[in-house]
């Protein structure tokens, strides 16, 4: 039973793969008020979550949103827009079978192709409601509603096309036939349009500067920043953001089993490195174990009662899930906190590497109850290796640590829990470009308040 658990976890969720199905992106920037809708839910995203296929983003007046693509491309949605990923498979071996369709239903956007877009052009479409827009290999911006559609090119080149028999708006990649027109960098200072009463796609030289979407929409100055950040791009296999509210389908799967509504949890016997532990015993617990067989040590759960519960993060081998129990999260005051368990290992991207069981040392966890923020340390040892893992980022009201994209060398997903949130758990997961001998680290934590 607990191999079928990490059977159906692995192929539900985000794990140690090339094949990007249905992951887009990840949100590296967000300002104001930003909706994100997976299929019946509804949350303001926040940096760090996982934009997935078939997710709706909808930014109001004023409100910024940055996407770093999992084929190392960017997205700038930029206020009082929306757009619909309708279709994101990226395949880090195989490029050249990217398929890419977006829907800006209004509002503007730039778009700066990735890996993926670049390798298959031919597969790539932003539909509005009255263009199809292909790409040369391309930065661009874009502005759409039911009267138009303006777009402008920074670098490389777009096609742009109204909707025909041989475009339609239910089709997939560029229209390049009859009726469409190319706008390349080098152009100059010229936009492509349609309009409503002029339905094929004109090329227009020296448009008034008003026009252009960057007039329209400005971009907000985090944006550059933004795009040139290395390593913004989800291509490094990080940890994806568990949202409670996304969990049903995964709860769902996972009711039929006994073992996790029979498993007990015995915190006597549990040790620093442990791989069960129950982090709180007053107020809102967390539980946090492995999840997945490794080195050929068995799976372990640590959820009594999984329909009961809500999973707060998961990586490739361990998660974290935490009861209904009440919680508020201090307005003012600093704690550090003390690492009271832990396990981790040392992971290959060859599979034939067998993972290093590790110990996690040097760890530190500070938090900032009036700013929300929380930084943290730690290094991860194993067989003459030693790997270094750090973040900082935000806490929300309920207590969910994000990371901070731009102050971290890895992923961080955790929360925090008990009286005065006097506990913490989280995992991490550090990225290959930091890699020691081709070694990551990925692990899990557990915190108690000094104060």
């Amino acid at each position: 039973m607990l191999r079928q658990l990490s059977l159906i976890l692995s192929i539900t969720l985000f794990s140690v793969c090339s094949v990007f199905a249905g992951q887009m992106a990840r949100v590296v920037f967000v300002t104001g008020d930003v909706l994100l809708e997976h299929k019946q839910h509804k949350q303001q995203p926040v940096v760090g979550d996982i934009v997935q296929e078939g997710d709706l983003l909808t930014t109001k007046d004023g409100a910024h949103l940055h996407l770093a693509t999992v084929d190392n491309g960017f997205i700038s949605l930029r206020p009082a827009s929306q757009l619909q990923i309708s279709s994101y498979q990226y395949d880090a071996n195989h490029p050249e079978n990217t398929q890419i369709k977006l829907d800006l239903h209004y509002g503007v956007m730039r778009a700066v192709s990735g890996t993926g877009a670049q390798a298959a052009k031919q597969n790539y479409r932003l539909n509005t409601p009255l263009a199809a827009i292909g790409i040369r290999g391309t930065d661009y911006s874009v502005i759409a509603n039911t009267d138009f559609t303006r777009a402008t090119v920074i670098t490389g080149g777009i096609v742009m096309s109204n909707y025909s028999e041989g475009c339609a708006q239910s089709g997939a990649g560029v229209c390049a036939g009859q009726g469409s027109k190319d706008l390349f960098a080098n152009q100059g200072n010229a936009m492509l349009a349609i309009e409503r009463d002029q339905p094929l796609a004109q090329r227009i030289d020296n448009p008034p500067a008003s026009s252009k979407p960057d007039a329209i929409a400005p971009p907000r100055p985090e944006e550059q920043k933004n795009l040139n950040q290395p390593n913004n791009a989800m291509t490094h296999n990080l940890i994806p953001v568990i949202d409670p509210t996304r969990l049903s389908d995964l709860e769902a799967r996972l009711k039929p089993i006994p073992t996790l509504e029979n498993k007990t949890v015995d915190t006597a016997t549990n040790t620093n490195n442990t791989v069960a532990n129950t982090v709180e015993q007053v107020g809102r617990q967390l539980y946090w174990g492995k999840w997945q067989q490794v080195a050929n040590m068995p799976a372990e759960v640590v959820i009594q009662n999984l329909n009961q519960m809500n999973l707060v993060a998961l990586n490739p081998l361990f998660v974290i899930a935490q009861d209904k129990g009440s919680f508020t999260l201090p307005a003012q005051g600093h704690a550090d906190f003390a690492l009271t368990g832990s396990q981790a290992y040392l992971v290959s991207p060859d599979t034939s590497k067998t993972p290093i069981l590790a110990s996690v040392n040097d760890a530190n966890l500070s938090i900032d109850f009036a700013q929300k923020t929380f930084d943290t340390k730690l290094n991860v040892a194993g067989e003459n290796l030693t790997i270094p893992f750090y973040a900082q980022g935000s806490i929300t009201p309920d207590g969910v640590m994000n990371a901070s994209y731009q102050n971290t060398n890895g992923a961080i997903n955790g929360s925090l829990a008990g009286a005065n949130a006097s506990n913490a758990a989280y995992l991490f997961q550090t990225r290959p470009d930091i890699a020691s001998k081709g070694y990551t680290a990925v692990g899990a934590t557990a915190w108690q308040a000094t104060r």
